[in-house]
């Protein structure tokens, strides 16, 4: 009887080492699943994003201003979008001006608590 109260034991010993296994590797899956959508999530708001600052530079006289639009990930869900705008009339503007383009091209961001946003014009 001592062998078989051995045995059962180990088997469950076994078995909740197992089970624990099973759930880490499970939750870990989630949590990759979670960082993939939030990644095509935040890279079609980054498209929307591109479309909108090139419509409103197309409006505001600076055809064919190229748009660089790049960011660092911080941690895993933050990001810092750094937009950079090139066309030889920015270097014409006024500081006012200058200001108001990027202020404009801020408010077009979308909303997003863990995206930051800045603006240059070069």
């Amino acid at each position: 009887m001592n062998i078989k109260n051995t045995v059962y034991a180990a088997l469950s010993i076994i078995l909740a080492l197992g089970l624990i296994l099973g759930f880490t590797l499970v939750a870990r899956g989630g949590s990759n699943t979670e960082e993939i959508e939030r990644s095509k999530y935040l890279s079609a708001r980054t498209e929307e994003y591109k479309t909108l600052i090139r419509d409103y530079l197309k409006d505001g006289a600076y055809t064919n201003a190229g748009v660089t639009v790049t960011y660092i990930t911080e941690n895993e869900n933050s990001r810092v979008y750094r937009v950079k705008l090139h066309h030889k009339r920015f270097d014409d503007l006024s500081s006012d001006k200058k200001q108001k383009v990027c202020d404009d091209i801020m408010n077009l961001a979308f909303c997003d608590e863990n995206c930051e946003f800045e603006v240059v014009l070069d």
